[in-house]
Formats: structure tokens, C-alpha cells, sequence
């Protein structure tokens, strides 16, 4: 037998031994890739995922859904800006996945190995049911099994983002600016601030007063407008009816009046700027900003605030047909 021969059976040899421990005997020598994605191109600009997170959670279960570990990944240590490796038995686990700012707006519960996924959840921290912050960047990926076609060992995370900035401005029948800070509160109201792993709200949420954060009127880039900013967690097509927003004219002690109503249904107006071919709930998974203009007008029959149209978006639409 020539040397070349030997040369070659002898790498062949080597690299069975290698395969064959890494499948078989030591696993802790291998590891699998998971792919970080975040789509969003229905914002106005491209936005990495790695630019809006500290770190990522991954809660790891086996197939009867049971807790196994928690690992919890630095944003510094993502190769590329998208990919974590993991333990190589890791595969075929189920994965519930978040990645977030580091914050304290959310709890999450400790869990024990062998805890259901169902004691998963995520809960936002709020005072006495009212939130006024800026909600730190979240993001859930999961829950789902960790599979690996055609022999890549690498999974894709899929994100869907679970909170919205919502900011909101008045302008009169003239289109001019109208001062917000001191005239005006605004309010959105969603019983919305606890998920499940699945990332769906869970049944009889407590009913979250959301109002403008902590800063609570900033000047637009313009230095004309006032904009009040509101951060509220995922919106969920189904749980249309309990999102409501109201806009109080301290000055006259009563509400803007929507059409003939004072409390505004904010999902149903949002989905009216969805284009074809996208359900409802993806619309609102894609977009996390929402740039919400009133044209407001007073009724001088009434003494009352009407808003005679909703800018969303750069989409308007039309409370009245006919001008007052």
C-alpha cells in the first residue's frame, strides 16, 4: 500500500472518529448556531436587531414542555450581529426566546428544572396600574422546536416585537400645531401587560392606563409641534375592543370627540391603514412606531373639542364628511 493511500484511509479514519464522537460519545464538544431575524420593512428605516438589545433569554424545555435551563446571552456575544451558539444538546428542545434592554419595566417568574412552560409568562411592572415610561426595547422569539435541516446545525429565530411607541399630536382645522402641555391629557387604556410564552395575551389582564412618559411633551425636530409619547406593549387584533384612547381638554372638563364617540378604538383606526395582503395581526407585529396627528376643531354650538379627522402614519382618515 502506497503512502498517499495510507495517507488519505488515515484522514478518512480521523475524521469517522471525530464525526462519530460528536454524534455519539461527547457531546459537549459540538454546538449548534441559532440565527437571530428581525424583520421589520415596514418601517421607514432598517433597523438590526442587535442596534436595540442588551441580551437574549433563552428558556429552555424538553419535549414534554418542562423547564431544563435557562441561558441567558450578552449582545456582545453575538457573532455577526445574529448568531448564538449553543449546546449541541440544545436540539430537538423547545425554545421560548426574548431579548430586550437591560430595564426594569418586565418580571419574569424563577423557574425550577421540571416547571411547565405554561408558569412562563412575562408581566409589565407598572404603578398601581399606570405606566409613564419608556418602555425598554422587547422582542419574543418562540415558542418552538429547535430543529436543523439538511444537517447545518444552525436555527432561525424568528422576533416579533412586543411594544409600541405611539406619538401623538393636535392640529387645529388651519393645520396649525395646537400646545398640548398643560391643556390636554391623553390617555390610552389596554389590558395588555401580561403574555403568555406563546406571547399572547393572557385572559383578564388587569386594564393598564398608559400616558405620556415621564417627559411627557417633547418638541418635534420641527421646534413648532408638541408631541406627547406613549409606549404600550404588543396589540393584538383580537383584543381590539379594550384599547381605547381619550384626549381631555382640561379647559373645557370633557373629552375630544371622535366622530360621535369620546373614547377612541386605536387598533380598529390603525388596521384601516393595512395594505392588502398582510392579515391584521402581522400589520401590527411590523410596525412598532406610530406617528398618530388630530385635526381638531371647536364646535360652537357645543363648546366642544371634535376631532374632525386622524392622521396615522401620513393616512388620513375622516370622522365627519361634511366641514363644521
Amino acid at each position: 500500500m502506497n503512502r498517499k493511500l495510507v495517507h488519505i484511509l488515515s484522514l478518512m479514519l480521523l475524521s469517522s472518529i471525530l464525526l462519530y464522537s460528536c454524534i455519539k460519545e461527547d457531546l459537549t464538544k459540538c454546538s449548534l448556531q441559532l440565527r437571530l431575524k428581525y424583520d421589520c420593512d415596514m418601517e421607514d428605516e432598517v433597523i438590526e436587531l442587535i442596534d436595540l438589545i442588551d441580551f437574549v433569554d433563552l428558556y429552555v424545555f424538553d419535549k414534554q414542555n418542562k423547564f431544563v435551563e435557562l441561558l441567558r446571552v450578552d449582545a456582545k456575544e453575538i457573532i455577526d450581529g445574529h448568531t448564538i451558539k449553543v449546546p449541541y444538546y440544545y436540539k430537538d428542545k423547545v425554545l421560548v426566546v426574548w431579548a430586550s434592554e437591560v430595564n426594569d419595566n418586565y418580571i419574569t417568574p424563577e423557574l425550577k428544572v421540571g416547571y411547565d412552560i405554561e408558569l412562563l409568562t412575562l408581566k409589565l411592572i407598572t404603578d398601581n396600574d399606570i405606566s409613564s415610561k419608556r418602555l425598554a426595547n422587547l422582542f419574543h422569539g418562540g415558542k418552538e422546536i429547535m430543529n436543523f435541516e439538511n444537517d447545518t446545525q444552525t436555527h432561525t429565530i424568528n422576533f416579533t416585537c412586543t411594544n409600541n411607541a405611539i406619538n401623538i399630536s393636535l392640529k387645529d382645522s388651519n393645520n396649525k400645531p395646537i400646545e398640548i402641555s398643560g391643556k390636554y391629557d391623553i390617555k390610552l387604556t389596554a389590558c395588555n401587560s401580561h403574555y403568555s410564552s406563546d406571547h399572547n395575551i393572557i385572559a383578564n389582564s388587569p386594564e393598564i392606563t398608559y400616558i405620556p412618559a415621564s417627559n411627557p411633551v417633547v418638541k418635534a425636530q420641527s421646534g413648532t409641534q408638541n408631541i406627547a409619547n406613549l409606549h404600550t406593549l404588543r396589540l393584538q387584533s383580537i383584543y381590539s375592543d379594550d384599547v381605547k384612547l381619550t384626549i381631555y381638554n382640561r379647559e373645557q372638563g370633557q373629552n375630544i370627540t371622535f366622530g360621535n364617540e369620546q373614547e377612541l378604538k386605536l387598533i380598529d383606526y390603525l388596521l384601516k391603514t393595512k395594505p392588502s395582503g398582510i392579515s391584521a395581526q402581522e400589520y401590527l407585529d411590523n410596525k412598532s412606531n406610530w406617528d398618530i396627528s388630530f385635526s381638531v376643531s371647536e364646535d360652537k354650538d357645543t363648546d366642544k373639542d371634535i376631532a374632525l379627522s386622524i392622521t396615522i402614519n401620513g393616512w388620513k382618515i375622516w370622522f365627519h364628511s361634511t366641514d363644521l
